[in-house]
């Protein structure tokens, strides 16, 4: 595990602990003092503050890459020339560049896996909803709301350099699922910020994203910080309303999910705690690790990414942008998220 931070240890160690036949060799922070900490609580063999004790461990075979997002692409390229197989947490990348150095990567040791952290696809009532709406005719109407808490103006997610801003760190999660429910790939986005005078660059922790999907589906990520922390008693909360040939699906903040179509009315509860596919995730990836078949097509990652990246680039230019992993292929100057 490289990286120590508070996702990895609240989240992604106790749902890697329920899972069988893993052992927890090393982990990696800059701090070793937190390596320590974390390493004595889940029981890791040893702890350091050098990447490479990881990397080069040859009783090592998967790598947990749980860092600030800026550092995503080089651990992901130094683990799989490494040969190990890698899941690291979302966003991909927060560069058009760093996306081309993750996928030359990828082809240079096409025979390891990696997996990103988009794990909403994996919760048990996304797959109900993709379920209902399977054997439908025409292309789905989608919104995804999402009401997020506000951040401190110096927090590092807002930073573009370390967390690629909020809509490129967070917004993949939403994209990826209209991916997963519309089977088909994103093709262009359209984008409207919060325009602020005294803000030229837009207020890009307020926006609307509208995504073309190639079936002819729609969808739209509302993404706003400007919620009022009582309306969630958590810092995000989510509802997700889908729209199919006389159906609808309306799944809320991960607790009740509404299945409404012409014969039938199904409410369903979380009544313990909101399942966002975590456990789910690490359990798939460890499956496909072990000889089974990667559940998410690779392509999807750097789709949902570079959609992330380019809705973003819509304040630049104020035109739609087309979607396409043949962008990857052009030499192109680095592009830095606003």
């Amino acid at each position: 595990m490289i990286g120590a931070g508070g996702f990895g240890r609240e989240v992604l160690l106790p749902a890697l602990a329920e899972q069988p036949g893993v052992v927890l060799r090393g982990i990696c922070s800059q701090k070793g003092l937190t390596a320590r900490s974390v390493g004595e609580k889940w029981k890791f063999e040893f702890c350091t503050s050098d990447v490479s004790a990881i990397l080069d461990a040859d009783n090592v075979n998967c790598v947990l890459i749980c860092t600030r997002p800026d550092s995503h692409s080089n651990h992901i390229c130094k683990a799989l020339e490494a040969k190990k197989h890698v899941f690291v947490e979302k966003p991909l990348a927060v560069s058009l560049e760093q996306l081309k150095q993750i996928q030359e990567a990828i082809r240079k040791h096409p025979g390891h896996i990696l997996m990103v952290g988009f794990n909403r696809r994996f919760s048990p009532f996304v797959r109900e909803m993709k379920k209902f709406i399977e054997g439908r005719g025409k292309p789905i109407v989608a919104t995804y709301r999402v009401n997020a808490g506000s951040l401190p103006p110096d927090d590092w997610q807002i930073d573009p350099e370390q967390g690629g801003g909020r809509i490129v760190g967070e917004c993949g999660h939403f994209i990826d699922v209209l991916c997963y429910l519309t089977g088909s790939r994103p093709s262009q986005v359209y984008a409207s910020f919060i325009y602020d005078p005294t803000n030229p660059a837009g207020d890009v922790e307020n926006a609307s994203l509208t995504i073309q999907f190639a079936d002819g589906s729609v969808g739209t990520v509302v993404y706003t910080s400007q919620g009022t922390s009582g309306f969630s008693k958590k810092r995000l909360e989510e509802r997700l309303e889908v729209f199919s040939d006389g159906s609808v699906a309306v799944l809320d903040d991960f607790r009740t999910l509404e299945l409404i179509g012409k014969c039938v009315r199904k409410r369903l509860k979380s009544h313990l705690k909101q399942d966002k596919g975590h456990a789910c995730e690490l359990k798939a990836f460890l499956k496909a690790v072990r000889g089974g078949t990667l559940q998410v097509n690779p392509d999807d990652y750097f789709q949902t990414t570079l959609c992330t990246l380019l809705a973003v680039d819509y304040l630049r230019s104020g035109a739609p942008q087309k979607i396409s992993l043949e962008l990857l292929e052009e030499p192109a100057e680095p592009v830095r998220v606003l």
